[in-house]
Parts: structure tokens; C-alpha cells; sequence
């Protein structure tokens, strides 16, 4: 099956208004429906099975939910040991599926090119609809985001029109679990406080995000509402991290325009993306709860045992983002500031 899209097919506004978490655009009854279809016919390692979801107290509004079948089903995670490993033709990758993973490939209809870009299902998933972007599948690429594969996650966020939708990215060292570029992702139907969450300034087009554990860099669709603008700035940051060997994740969000005074608006008017410099999880201490991969940066805690889960606090999550991000965002903040000053 083949999805194919071109820029009039963009969506640059929607509204929670009272809209499902199975509502939207084309693009959504595709992925939906192709997704759903898949689960019936018992592609996945388990049925999603949330057995209890909550906001933890405090100011950040963490969404805590408890998937043990994720943590004892999923499949063994790749070893990583360098941000620039070599694709390994005999691991596992994506090359590798069964066709029945495939949801459907995704097309430009004014590319000419021979790429092939697919959507599959993530056969360990952690919500509704959780599927994996792999741009150019067939070119076995190392999971290292390149300027054209965020060009297409941009996109593909503005052909959704639920904002429930996310898109994000693990790099090597960061968590990512397979050595083959991949995006994730998936519906989560709660408003996130890095939807409309007050930036600063750096450089350029860069912003920072400062109130908040994990202190990270931030970008919004330009004013001339570019996907190619918005993905060669975020890619000159990410290039930046890859060269100085730095591990990261980036999350693609629906949101409030910067200079918006409404905050809380429910009107979700722009594109953010958020990009974190991060401490290697190469050889990091496994946590009891969760790890921290681009979902629970953002706030999305997909929480490993039922202990855990009942005995998690804000506290205990604050701890461990600003732990993970705190040093190397400082780190490199002068020079991602001088890299957009130019």
C-alpha cells in the first residue's frame, strides 16, 4: 500500500477541541487504520495493554503509565557503543521484517527519486498507533538523522491533523535500540507541557528550553511555514552533537507559536522541535522504572513494574532528566549559540 502526499496535503493548525485520540486527516485514518488491522491479525509481540496510566503531582504534569509487557517482551535491544557505529548488515535492521510489518510506504508525489520510504509497526509498542518512520529503508543508513529524513518526520507531523500525534528520534548512545534510521511514532492523548511551554532566545533561529529538567534546544516552523527551513536548521544542530560525539534525541511536537501570550491555548499553531544533548547510555545503570529515551524526556514515562509505578514521583523523574541532560547542555550551549550566529 502506498501513501502519497504532496505540500497542499499539509495541515499548520489544529485544535484538542474534543477530538479522539482516533480522529483526523487522511494521513491519520491510514496510519490508524493500517496500524489496527496489524493488531488483529497478531503482528505484534503483545496487544497494547496499558495497565494504569497518571499525571504525577507536581508542576510538570508527568504522564506515568505502566506497560510491563514492553519491558519483558520487546526484543533485546542492539549493543551500542559509539555515536557513529557502522550499519551491520548481519544484525538485526529493518531489512530484516517480515512484509506484515509494513503499514505502507510514503511518497512525495513530485519526487522522482527511487527512495523508498516506509511505515511499519513497532512490534513492542508503548501507545496507540506506535509505528516507525524509516526513511529509505532499503539504503541500510546508520541511525544518524540526516537533513531529508527530518525534512520527512517534519512532514508527516503536518500531514496529521491530531495533535495527540508525536515523532521522535533516539541517536546511537542516546537509547536508540536498532542501528538503522528510524523515527518513532505514535498517539498520546494528554496535552504535554512542552506543547506551549515558554522558550529563550540563543541564536538565530535556536531557542532554549530552560524551565524545565531536561534543559534542551528548541526550533519552530519558520513564518514562511518551510519543512526544508525548519529540518536544515534543526540537522545543523544535530550534525553539530554527531561531530563532537555527543548523544541526543529529538522530538517533533504540535504547539503554541513562541510569541504566543496563550499558553495553555488549545489551538496548536506551529511545529516544535526539540533537540537534547544528553549523557551516553552506552553502558548507563539500568533504572528499575524506566530509561531515559526521547518518550520520557519529553514526559511520557513508560514505566517497566508495578512497583515502580506506584512509588514513582515527580522528584525521582526531575533527578534523572537533569541528570542525564544538564551537564552537556552546558557543555555546548556557547557553541550551539556561535553556530547560529552565523
Amino acid at each position: 500500500m502506498k501513501y502519497e502526499y504532496c505540500k497542499t496535503d499539509f495541515i499548520y493548525e489544529t485544535s484538542r477541541g474534543d477530538s479522539s485520540v482516533q480522529s483526523g486527516s487522511v494521513f491519520d485514518s491510514t496510519l490508524q487504520n493500517t496500524w489496527k488491522a496489524a493488531l488483529e491479525r497478531g503482528v505484534f509481540r503483545y496487544a497494547l495493554n496499558i495497565q494504569h496510566s497518571k499525571i504525577l503531582e507536581g508542576k510538570f504534569s508527568f504522564v506515568a503509565q505502566l506497560n510491563t509487557d514492553r519491558a519483558l517482551k520487546r526484543r533485546a535491544p542492539e549493543e551500542i557503543t559509539s555515536l557513529t557505529q557502522p550499519f551491520d548488515h548481519d544484525r538485526f535492521n529493518f531489512t530484516k521484517i517480515d512484509e506484515t510489518e509494513i503499514l505502507f510506504e510514503l511518497r512525495r508525489k513530485c519526487d522522482t527519486s527511487t527512495n523508498r520510504h516506509c511505515v511499519i509497526i513497532n512490534e513492542s509498542p508503548l501507545e496507540f498507533g506506535h509505528c516507525l518512520l524509516l526513511p529509505s529503508r532499503l539504503n541500510c543508513l546508520p541511525q544518524i538523522a540526516t537533513q531529508h529524513s527530518l525534512q520527512l518526520a517534519i512532514e508527516i507531523m503536518l500531514l496529521s491533523s491530531n495533535p495527540a500525534f508525536r515523532v521522535g528520534f533516539n541517536s546511537l548512545c542516546g537509547y536508540a535500540s536498532v542501528n538503522h534510521l528510524h523515527y518513532h511514532g505514535y498517539y498520546l492523548n494528554y496535552s504535554m507541557l512542552l506543547e506551549h511551554i515558554s522558550v529563550q532566545h540563543l541564536s538565530g533561529p535556536c531557542f532554549i528550553l530552560v524551565n524545565y529538567p531536561a534543559k534542551g534546544f528548541v526550533f519552530q516552523l519558520p513564518s514562511d511555514k518551510c519543512p526544508e527551513t525548519l529540518a536544515r536548521d534543526v540537522f545543523k544542530l544535530t550534525n553539530f552533537l554527531v561531530c563532537n560525539n555527543v548523544a541526543h534525541n529529538i522530538y517533533i511536537t504540535r504547539g503554541t507559536d513562541f510569541s504566543s501570550s496563550h499558553t495553555n491555548s488549545k489551538i496548536c499553531n506551529t511545529v516544535r522541535v526539540y533537540v537534547w544533548a544528553r549523557k551516553s547510555s552506552s553502558g548507563a545503570k539500568q533504572n528499575d522504572a524506566f530509561n531515559p529515551a526521547i518518550c520520557e524526556l519529553i514526559g511520557h514515562l513508560s514505566v517497566k513494574t508495578e512497583a515502580a509505578y506506584w512509588s514513582l514521583t515527580e522528584e525521582q523523574v526531575v533527578e534523572m532528566l537533569s541528570d542525564v541532560c544538564e551537564g552537556p547542555f552546558g557543555q555546548v550551549t556557547d557553541s550551539v549559540k556561535e553556530l547560529f550566529e552565523d
